[in-house]
């Protein structure tokens, strides 16, 4: 959408018709925090079902967290159990502007797992930028984005490909 400023009009001109709220806002706003409402209806669309390659589906929005019960009060037995039981190689990452799910709680909840340190904290470049820093684990890579919230590629969507095709192309 930075690319194409009448697309941009045209997906400021849906979010004010969809959401009273934003009316509210000034014409030159373009950050839209509380989107889940949308994401049906955005999955829901046949040419962004087609950009992200999936055959034609109605998707539902469920909303909420479900747990199970053997995880309501942590969930980090389970993220144990993923590092323990399996051969993934875990990627979490977190924008460093999240104020619902923030940097800082993330990285002490990777911290509660024990995990020991591969490679220590360092920068990850985008457009010769810095761009967040990256800190491998065995198995598990944290990778935070610098300016951006927990939905990445909405915010951010050139560096949450960037990081996402580095991450990807470390293993496969």
């Amino acid at each position: 959408l930075s690319d194409d400023p009448e697309a941009a009009k045209r997906w400021d001109s849906i979010l004010r018709k969809r959401h009273p709220v934003l009316n509210l806002a000034s014409s030159g706003v373009t950050f839209y925090p509380c989107i889940d409402n949308y994401m049906q209806d955005y999955l829901n669309q046949p040419e962004v079902q087609e950009a992200i390659h999936v055959m034609p589906t109605e998707w539902v929005y469920e909303g909420g967290i479900v747990y199970l019960n053997e995880y309501v009060q942590s969930v980090i037995p389970l993220w144990q159990r993923f590092i323990t039981d399996t051969d993934w190689n875990l990627l979490v990452f977190s924008g460093d502007v999240d104020a619902a799910v923030p940097t800082v709680g993330t990285e002490r909840w990777i911290n509660c797992l024990g995990l020991p340190i591969a490679n220590g904290w360092r920068p990850w470049m985008y457009d010769g930028q810095t761009a967040g820093f990256i800190q491998d684990f065995s198995r598990m890579t944290f990778i935070t984005i610098k300016g951006a919230g927990h939905m990445v590629p909405y915010y951010l969507p050139a560096q949450g490909f960037e990081f996402f095709d580095q991450y990807m192309s470390r293993f496969y």
